[in-house]
């Protein structure tokens, strides 16, 4: 077996009671041991928003960290804007992570 590592962020939110789980994939194991439950992180594939499924909260924080970037209302904007055909100027975004790329070098 090879290991490999992610080179991409991940948009991902936090579990919460009442979370609409219509769609999320969760791994037998991981509902064996009582997930959904909080700590537990939903990520979304930022290619497609239908797309997602449940980190446990021990994979979570062993393996991932925050990114600095986009607020979860910018990712919707965002998401919507290339999924939803909107006009929605996403131009100003990307110079906005270009911006702010730039200032992090």
């Amino acid at each position: 077996m090879k290991l490999y590592r992610k080179t991409a962020e991940q948009p991902m939110e936090p579990w919460v009671p009442g979370y609409d789980m219509t769609g999320v994939s969760v791994s037998a194991c991981d509902s064996d041991a009582g997930s959904p439950r909080a700590g537990d992180m939903i990520a979304v594939n930022p290619k497609d928003p239908t797309d997602r499924w449940l980190i446990a909260e021990a994979s979570f924080l062993a393996n991932y960290a925050d990114a600095p970037g986009l607020t979860r209302e910018e990712w919707d904007t965002l998401l919507g804007a290339l999924y939803c055909g909107s006009e929605h100027p996403v131009w100003a975004i990307v110079a906005r992570i270009r911006a702010h790329l730039e200032a992090t070098k």
